[in-house]
């Protein structure tokens, strides 16, 4: 297994993941929705919302994302922190969508069998950390981000027409380019694991081991894709009989 090192990655190696994320930064943008129900008694519930992916979430006092504050109406709301909290992990859970359907995908299409191999078993791996981050919202009293899943799948599709030298059939670069963008999105992950084992040390509902074995894997991750990239790069980048 090689150790990780410092590497420049070219301008455009990292386009795909750039679009993975794009998406949901545009949802970031958008503006809270007033409940339907509400609207319609003439009322509004201060407990009720619509977060930036369009789904209703309810926050009672003291539950959910942090402990319920009172302003001077007297209406119960989330602090400021907990808001953002929700925000950040709905975010991550939306991109590991994408991020789950690039590793499928490079199981299938990359070119060398060995790395087809390998990829495959990551992706399992990738498929058991999307689980653990959906069962982590699960215990904060977070719903999953279902528009933002759907929206990053389509994203992941959308990502495939990256200009690679070719126009009809696979390019041998997008193999690099992939691996790249895989890198990428397991160093993300890395460091959502590493907020959440943060925030474990005050809220003892997430599992401190359970995020440092998600912390360890993800490194080992990434140690196998760079293996990988470095093969993906002498067979498709270096001219034969470069010294290595």
């Amino acid at each position: 297994m090689s150790s990780r090192v410092a590497r420049a990655r070219p301008a455009g190696s990292s386009a795909h993941v750039l679009l993975l994320f794009a998406l949901p930064c545009g949802l970031l943008l958008a503006p809270r929705r007033s409940c339907g129900t509400c609207r319609l008694a003439g009322t509004r519930d201060s407990h009720r919302r619509h977060d930036i992916h369009g789904d209703e979430v309810w926050s009672p006092s003291g539950a959910g994302t942090g402990v319920g504050m009172t302003d001077q109406a007297g209406r119960t709301a989330d602090p400021p922190s907990g808001r953002l909290l929700a925000i950040y992990l709905r975010h991550h859970a939306a991109a590991s969508r994408g991020g789950l359907g690039l590793f499928e995908r490079a199981a299938r299409q990359q070119t060398s069998p060995e790395a087809r191999r390998e990829l495959a078993r990551l992706a399992a791996e990738v498929a058991e950390d999307r689980t653990a981050l959906l069962g982590f919202l699960g215990i904060l009293g977070l719903p999953r981000p279902r528009l933002g899943e759907r929206l990053m799948g389509w994203g992941e599709k959308l990502g495939r027409l990256k200009p690679n030298g070719t126009v009809v059939r696979r390019s041998p670069l997008s193999d690099v380019v992939e691996l790249e963008a895989m890198d990428v999105a397991v160093q993300a992950k890395s460091l959502g694991w590493l907020t959440l084992r943060r925030l474990a040390e005050a809220d003892h509902r997430l599992d401190v081991a359970q995020l440092d074995d998600l912390v360890r894997r993800a490194t080992d991750q990434q140690e196998r894709i760079e293996d990988l990239r470095r093969q993906a790069v002498s067979r498709t980048l270096i001219p034969q009989g470069t010294p290595q």
